[in-house]
């Protein structure tokens, strides 16, 4: 396999010192950059309320830290590792979320640094530091080393677990593949859709060219090994927990059926009508649904198991759906449009102008990243590597659902492929190689072309109803009111914003307009919990 004269890359004929300022810089440019956008993000009430998963994971980080170490009394419906990852920062440094921040945005910062080392690994320095550099600017990741989610640490994680499969395949010490097997079992703590990591690095072993067949084998023994040793801590807990053995969290069978169902084909999450939006709630309603339907008791890993077997047989049933839902979902994917779960990044920006910046934006990452990827792979075969993650992001969403934050942890290895792109097409208008770049640069354009022209889903008021409910919660009432009432307009068959609306006056002493907005949305949903 030809590989490109090291020659042509500027960056390999300085000095190593010359390197390390460049990368020092950037890295300098990003934690800055983060830094500035939690400074000027202070205005924004989302960050003074946890919401939906983040009140979830808060919540176990405290009572981890206060002494709980099973967190909770039944399985874990989400995954916990974020929590004893805040359990353990609320010990050492006190309940304080402005500490997550600050070592999220140091989190972010070391991504940087990673970025540049795998992209040195699989292709040059000069790729690496054009990767690190745009990573340092890309705004996304800006909004999520702000909020209390796994995503910047599952980024993190993911980076490491990739640059030392690059490590151990130029090391072969029995040692980094069992740091590597440890690393992906752990990593399943935190997404459990990230233990599809583990077969896909397998594969990749197994038929990487240099290594001898019998070589390979062993290492891939060693790595599952270290997987399985990662395992064993999580099955005790569950079973010192529940008296029963299980591996994973219990929401699998859920967030399957909610994305998936007759009433949902989006492709996007949303809960069906017999249930609430909030977490913890909706694992309650579905429970309750499911011990409804079958009419008797049944247990969490029987719940999950029970909505995954609905989910199966709805597909089943109905075989026209899946190319619908598989096309929304490739479609939401390769979007241009940062689709919100939990927070909404286009209601970040509007408390930080850093968020709004041009420049480089999904669609640009998308566009030069795919064709870098592939000519990384043309030119070296640890740039396959890339593919894992990647593979696992994308398998993760034709699964379950496409969102902002599911799409995050591919975007690092898009990156890296747009440094690679980039670096390429130097050289190769350099070398007046004009059509390879030629051909480079159209799959570049149609890729940006494909990916700008699909449209943002249609709001559906969540972001405007946490806003409003963030406001009143700080006690910014006439906020408050302001963005309710502006909700009202926008969705006027929601029955919160009237049930929001009700809870600003009261909290005015107003009980005479509290029961007329009462009122109107028991008229809107007579249903309504609240």
């Amino acid at each position: 396999m030809a590989t490109r004269p090291q020659s042509d890359s500027p960056l390999h004929e300085v000095s190593p010192l010359s390197s390390r300022r460049c990368l020092c810089y950037v890295l300098l440019i990003g934690l800055a950059l983060r830094i500035s956008h939690l400074a000027i993000s202070a205005d924004n009430p989302l960050l003074y309320m946890p919401v939906l998963d983040e009140g979830y994971y808060v919540e176990l980080g405290r009572r981890i830290a206060a002494g709980n170490w099973l967190g909770e009394d039944g399985l874990f419906f989400m995954d916990p590792l974020y929590g004893y990852f805040l359990g353990g920062l609320f010990f050492l440094f006190g309940d304080n979320l402005t500490t997550v921040r600050l070592v999220q945005i140091g989190l972010d910062s070391l991504n940087i640094l990673v970025i540049y080392g795998i992209g040195a690994r699989v292709h040059s320095k000069r790729a690496g530091v054009l990767a690190a550099l745009l990573y340092a600017l890309y705004p996304v990741a800006f909004f999520y080393s702000l909020l209390i989610l796994k995503t910047t640490l599952a980024v993190t994680l993911l980076l490491a677990s990739v640059l030392l499969l690059l490590v151990a395949l130029d090391s072969s010490r029995r040692r980094d593949w069992l740091f590597l097997g440890l690393l992906l079992g752990l990593m399943s703590y935190l997404r459990a859709n990230l233990v599809l990591m583990l077969p896909l690095s397998v594969v990749f072993i197994l038929f990487y060219p240099k290594m001898p067949w019998r070589k390979s084998i062993f290492h891939c023994t060693i790595v599952l090994a270290g997987f399985a040793i990662m395992l064993v801590p999580g099955v005790l807990r569950n079973y010192a927990a529940t008296g029963e053995f299980a591996l994973m969290n219990s929401q699998g069978g859920r967030l399957f059926y909610a994305s998936n169902n007759l009433s949902n084909l989006t492709g996007r999450y949303n809960v069906p009508s017999f249930s609430r939006a909030e977490p913890v709630t909706s694992e309650k309603d579905f429970h309750a649904e499911a011990e409804r339907r079958l009419g008797r008791y049944l247990t969490q890993k029987e719940v999950s198991r029970y909505w995954a077997g609905e989910t199966s047989r709805f597909l089943s049933g109905n075989p026209g759906a899946i190319p619908v839902l598989i096309y929304n979902k490739v479609k939401a994917t390769i979007g241009c449009c940062e689709i919100p779960t939990n927070h909404s990044y286009e209601v970040a920006a509007r408390f930080s102008p850093l968020l709004a910046w041009p420049f480089p934006f999904f669609s640009v990452v998308l566009a030069l990243g795919v064709p870098g990827v592939i000519i990384g792979i043309r030119q070296s075969r640890k740039a396959v590597a890339l593919l894992v993650p990647i593979a696992t992001t994308l398998t993760t969403m034709l699964i379950f659902y496409t969102s902002s934050r599911l799409r995050m942890p591919a975007v690092p290895f898009l990156i890296i492929g747009t440094g690679i792109c980039l670096s390429i097409l130097w050289d190769w208008v350099r070398m007046g190689r004009w059509g390879r770049a030629g051909v480079a640069v159209a799959a570049s354009v149609g890729i940006f072309s494909a990916s700008v022209s699909i449209p943002c889903p249609p709001k559906s008021g969540g972001e405007e109803f946490l806003l409003a409910k963030a406001y009143h919660h700080i006690g910014e009432l006439e906020k408050a009111r302001d963005e309710a009432r502006k909700g009202a307009e926008s969705f006027p068959r929601q029955a919160r914003f009237q049930v929001l609306l009700g809870m600003v006056v009261a909290a005015e002493d107003l009980p005479e307009k509290a029961i007329e907005h009462n009122l109107k949305a028991l008229e809107l949903d007579p249903r309504n919990v609240d």
